[in-house]
C-alpha cells in the first residue's frame, strides 16, 4: 500500500506556557504513524511519554527544534508537550496511514546559528524500497514573522506555523513529505525558503519505511536530487 496523509494539524501558542496540549481534529487510528514538530522560545528536556526522538531530531540554538513520532494505540486525540519555562512555542502534527509497523529507517538533523533567507537538512540515504521522507524547519526571528515556502526537491508542504508576538523572538516551524522508492544509496535532502531573514536556523530530515505492496514512484536520481517517474502525493484528510 502507499503511504497517505490522514490529517494534520498546527497551532501557535503566542502567549506562552510550559505545557503545551496539541489537540487532533479526528481520533488517531491504530497502527498509524503520528508525527509532531515543536519549535520553541525555550528548549524541552525529553520527549513526550512514549513518543521517540531518533537520530539528529533534537536541533537546539536560539531555537528550541524537536521532531516526535510514534505509532498510534488507537484514539488519541491530543499530545503535550512540556517545555522549560513559560515560553512561546508552535507546532505542527500529522498523521499517516501504510507504514509498517515497525516504521523508523534512518533521520538526521542540523542547525546554524547564523541569518539566512534559506535552510537546507543534511542528506540521509534511505534503504532500498518505498519510503515517506518527512522534512521539518524552524527558524526564528526577533522583529516580525516567519513563513516557509519553496520547499526543495519535490517535497510537499503539509503545515507551516509560526508565532505572532507582539515583541520578543518568533518563531517558525514547518513539515513537507515526499514518496518515493529508493534504491539504498541515493541520499535525499529537503529544505525550504524564510519569508525574511531568519537569525538562526534548523533541518531534520527522516525517513519511515512503507508497507509492503505499496507502489511508490521509481526514480533515477543523482545525490539529492530525484528524477521521479511518477509522482504519488497523499491528500489532505
Amino acid at each position: 500500500m502507499a503511504a497517505a496523509l490522514v490529517q494534520s494539524k498546527s497551532a501557535a501558542q503566542n502567549t506562552g506556557l510550559a505545557t503545551v496540549s496539541a489537540l487532533w481534529d479526528t481520533p488517531a487510528v491504530a497502527g498509524n504513524l503520528l508525527i509532531m514538530s515543536v519549535g520553541s522560545d525555550d528548549y524541552a528536556a525529553s520527549p513526550p511519554s512514549l513518543w521517540n526522538q531518533s537520530t539528529g531530531c533534537k536541533q537546539e540554538t536560539f531555537l528550541g527544534h524537536y521532531f516526535w513520532w510514534k505509532v498510534a494505540a488507537g484514539g488519541e486525540t491530543s499530545r503535550s508537550y512540556t517545555i522549560g519555562s513559560g515560553s512561546p512555542s508552535c507546532w505542527a502534527t500529522a498523521e499517516y496511514s501504510g507504514l509498517e509497523l515497525s516504521p523508523y529507517d534512518i533521520s538526521n538533523g542540523t542547525l546554524l546559528g547564523s541569518s539566512g533567507l534559506t535552510m537546507t537538512t543534511p542528506s540521509i540515504t534511505p534503504s532500498a524500497g518505498e519510503r515517506l521522507v518527512i522534512s521539518s524547519i524552524g527558524g526564528t526571528l526577533s522583529t516580525g514573522s516567519l513563513t516557509l515556502a519553496t520547499w526543495l526537491n519535490s517535497f510537499a508542504e503539509r503545515q507551516d506555523i509560526g508565532t505572532t508576538l507582539g515583541s520578543g523572538t518568533r518563531d517558525v516551524v514547518g513539515l513537507a513529505d515526499l514518496a518515493a522508492t529508493y534504491n539504498g544509496s541515493t541520499g535525499v535532502s529537503s529544505g525550504a525558503t524564510y519569508s525574511g531573514t531568519a537569525q538562526s536556523r534548523t533541518g531534520i530530515i527522516i525517513s519511515f519505511k512503507v508497507a509492503t505492496g505499496g507502489g511508490g514512484p521509481a526514480f533515477i536520481a543523482q545525490p539529492n536530487r530525484p528524477i521521479l517517474q511518477a509522482v504519488h502525493r497523499a491528500s489532505y484528510w
